[in-house]
C-alpha cells in the first residue's frame, strides 16, 4: 500500500517516458490541467491544522477519486464529499472534525469523522482520553462514524491509513457488497 522510494522513482521515469511521446500541444494542456489540480489540492490542504491531517486528506482524496467511476456502476449518483476542519454542534458544544467524509450511496447518507490523533493532544493524559471518548460519543449521537488514526500511523504509512478508511466506508455504506455481487456475476466460479 505504501509506496517506497523505488516505486516513486520508477513511476516518475515511466510518466516522463510517456510524456515525452506526447504532442507539444497535448503536453501544454496537460500542464495547465495538472497545475489547476495541484492548486486545488494545495487550497484544500491549507485548511488542515497539521501535516498528518494534510497527508491523510491527500491520500483519501486520491483513493476516493480513483474509485468514483467504479461506484457509478452500482449507483448513478454516488456522492462523496471530503471536507477538512468541519465544525459541528451538539447542544452548546462545538467540535471541529479533522476530516469529515460524507457518502451518499443508493439514497442513504453516511457520515464519517476521521480523526488524526497527534500524540501531544490525544490520550497523553486521562483528561485528554476522557475528552476524546466524550467527543466520540457526541459525534456518534449525530450519526457520525468515528475513525481514528494515530499520528505515527499516518506519518509512517499514510496510504495504508487512507486505504483502511476507504475499505471501512465501502463496507458500512454497502459499496463492498455491491462490488462482491458484481464480481460474482462476472466470475461465478470464484469464491468471493
Amino acid at each position: 500500500m505504501s509506496h517506497n522510494r523505488f516505486d516513486i522513482e520508477r513511476y516518475k521515469e515511466m510518466a516522463l517516458n510517456l510524456l515525452s511521446k506526447l504532442d507539444d500541444k497535448v503536453r501544454e494542456e496537460l500542464e495547465v490541467i495538472l497545475t489547476d489540480a495541484a492548486y486545488l489540492h494545495v487550497m484544500e490542504i491549507s485548511k488542515c491544522e497539521s501535516p498528518i491531517e494534510s497527508i491523510l486528506l491527500m491520500w483519501l482524496r486520491h483513493y476516493f477519486q480513483a474509485r468514483e467511476q467504479e461506484y457509478k456502476q452500482w449507483d448513478n449518483f454516488p456522492l462523496i464529499t471530503i471536507e477538512p476542519q468541519r465544525t459541528v454542534e451538539r447542544g452548546k458544544k462545538k467540535y471541529r472534525i479533522d476530516i469529515a467524509l460524507d457518502c451518499s450511496f443508493k439514497g442513504k447518507k453516511h457520515s464519517f469523522a476521521i480523526e488524526c490523533d497527534g500524540h501531544n493532544f490525544h490520550e497523553k493524559t486521562k483528561e485528554q482520553a476522557a475528552r476524546d471518548k466524550q467527543r466520540d460519543r457526541d459525534l456518534q449521537s449525530m450519526e457520525y462514524r468515528v475513525l481514528r488514526f494515530t499520528g505515527s500511523e499516518i506519518w509512517d504509512r499514510p496510504s495504508k491509513c487512507a486505504y483502511d478508511a476507504l475499505k471501512i466506508v465501502e463496507k458500512i455504506t454497502g459499496i463492498h457488497d455491491e462490488e462482491i455481487a458484481y464480481l460474482q456475476k462476472i466470475y461465478p466460479d470464484n469464491n468471493w
